[in-house]
């Protein structure tokens, strides 16, 4: 029997929990990888472990930045987000807000930002 065709892509955005810092492969043990698996659809894993979704004073840069960078660890320019589509994205964020102290009015902030964001780069995806 041939291979299934992916009928997607799925971008998973968030922090340690969508990377899959506690899994036992990281990211290839992660939830969106293994939801990529289970309905045959490619899938991206925008995340990286500890920052949170707002810009705080720890000196890490904020998920609601680092979505449209090509390295969220140096001077980069822009992701170009014509070299793909994504069908759907997933957002798991706030864990490490919470531990931060960030307020509920600045989440909310960032994260209308950063829908917009998404929306913007990806104007067809379910959300």
């Amino acid at each position: 029997m041939a291979p299934r065709v992916p009928s997607g892509l799925i971008e998973f955005v968030g922090d340690s929990i969508t990377v899959g810092t506690t899994t036992s492969q990281n990211a290839r043990t992660a939830y969106g990888w293994l939801i990529g698996e289970r309905l045959g659809a490619d899938r991206t894993q925008i995340a990286q472990g500890g920052p949170a979704l707002v810009d705080t004073a720890d000196d890490r840069m904020s998920l609601e930045q680092q979505f449209t960078k090509l390295n969220p660890n140096a001077a980069t320019p822009d992701w170009d987000f014509s070299r793909y589509q994504a069908n759907a994205v997933v957002i798991n964020l706030g864990t490490n807000d919470v531990g931060r102290g960030v307020s509920s009015a600045q989440f909310q902030a960032s994260y209308t930002s950063l829908l917009r964001k998404v929306r913007t780069a990806y104007p067809n995806a379910w959300i």
